[in-house]
């Protein structure tokens, strides 16, 4: 089944709102075997809801809609789905029924304009919706001489989420008629290209399988999604997938459950009791905010240092002045000695620090732009690295503070191995 998701807003299409409903379709519909053919963002306008149904339905058999259904005049999704199918508008009984039982639940008056929700294309399937005033449909309809089914569904997330949950899901497992099951792999350290270069070379051509790549600033997500007709079949072939990508990339994998690096960190912190603080330069404290984005995090965070200038590293975290004019801020010498005043300044088991030329100035021959090195304490143990990041500064700040991370778990899952 190929899909197409329409989402309708004046807010989303000139930016104003995240398009997050699109986001949350797309990755659900996948889950379940539904290939994802194209987004469509549109206006509130009928001729380009037109156009935008037109599209649609000539490349998808599944078309849903978000936005457009509620009670002002430029909510049009209605109208342009019933010129599309020939349909006329129709008054809904049970719509309105749903309609007036919400308002009898709510304080909000019920205005003569709330009852244009209640009119959808004739033979329209109403969906109800429990957590807002507009009702979603179902239409089956042949355009074409092809089968097409459309849901539309209100804009709001959470209305969206909930009519997705409720009716859309039940509704395509039945049609699908098949078993899913599938597997993620975080991974970091390794491009999406490349991974996707390799991929291409190493899975074999097995019916119901498919493997897609996915960016984040913690790496590159890979799910597995495998579908048969029965579970037995569907899990067989996931394993064969499991086994090729574990076999080649294992030392990419951080997570299977679909963790962040930030997520998996807390989580190998809070496991084996373990403190941690940290001593940022270049960064400005963007690893600590990384950190501490996750609830929870105070039973192992103690605190960090952003130590931009030299006179904050030799005052507050006791780098010798001997090691900045002999070696520089940006050195493996200097990220030591940060690693360990802060460890010690806040009497954690682990820190770590970060030191380096993030750019566009301040590069020279011997340490250009990019430059970055890591100091990693681990109950008084200290290692370093020395990274060369490419990209603009902001870049070069995000992949250091995710490069230390990620070096940080390795070496607690080595010592507790």
């Amino acid at each position: 089944m190929k899909a197409t998701i329409i989402c309708i807003g004046d807010e989303v299409l000139c930016g104003d709102t995240l398009n997050s409903n699109a986001t949350f379709l797309a990755k659900k519909l996948t889950q379940i075997g539904v290939e994802v053919i194209k987004h469509i963002v549109v206006s509130d306008n009928e001729v380009f809801l037109e156009h935008a149904f037109n599209e649609a339905v000539k490349i998808s058999d599944l078309v849903i809609t978000t936005g457009g259904l509620g009670p002002t005049k430029d909510d049009m999704t209605k109208q342009a789905l019933a010129k599309l199918t020939d349909s006329p508008l129709e008054q809904s009984e049970e719509a309105v029924k749903m309609l007036e039982k919400y308002f009898e639940h709510s304080k909000n008056k019920l205005t003569p304009n709330n009852y244009t929700q209640t009119y959808f294309p004739k033979g329209s399937i109403i969906l109800e919706n429990k957590l807002g005033t507009a009702p979603g449909a179902l239409m089956e309809k042949k355009i074409d001489g092809k089968n097409i089914t459309v849901f539309m569904v209100p804009g709001p997330p959470r209305e969206m989420k909930n009519m997705y949950n409720v009716h859309i899901k039940k509704y395509l497992l039945k049609k699908i008629n098949k078993v899913f099951c599938y597997k993620d792999y975080m991974t970091t350290g390794i491009g999406e290209s490349a991974i996707e270069y390799d991929l291409r070379k190493l899975l074999p051509d097995i019916k119901g399988i498919s493997v897609n790549t996915y960016f984040n600033e913690s790496g590159v997500k890979l799910k597995a999604v495998s579908n048969a007709d029965n579970i037995e079949k569907a899990e067989e072939n996931l394993k064969k997938v499991d086994k090729i990508i574990m076999d080649n990339f294992s030392e990419y994998i951080y997570s299977l459950e679909g963790e962040t690096l930030p997520e998996m960190l807390t989580n190998m912190m809070k496991e084996n009791n373990l403190t941690l603080a940290v001593a940022e330069s270049c960064t400005g404290g963007l690893l600590s905010s990384l950190i501490t984005e996750l609830s929870g995090v105070s039973s192992f965070y103690k605190g960090g240092v952003v130590s931009y200038s030299n006179e904050i590293k030799e005052r507050v975290l006791n780098v010798r002045k001997e090691t900045l004019e002999k070696h520089g801020a940006v050195s493996s010498e200097c990220v030591e000695e940060m690693a360990r005043g802060v460890a010690m300044l806040y009497d954690t088991d682990c820190a770590i620090s970060i030191s380096g030329v993030a750019g566009p100035d301040g590069g020279s021959d011997e340490k250009p732009v990019g430059t970055v090195y890591m100091g990693y304490y681990y109950k008084g143990k200290i290692t370093t690295e020395k990274r060369n990041i490419t990209g603009v500064r902001k870049r070069v700040q995000t992949r250091s503070a995710y490069y230390a991370m990620d070096r940080l778990r390795k070496i607690i899952q080595e010592n507790i191995d």
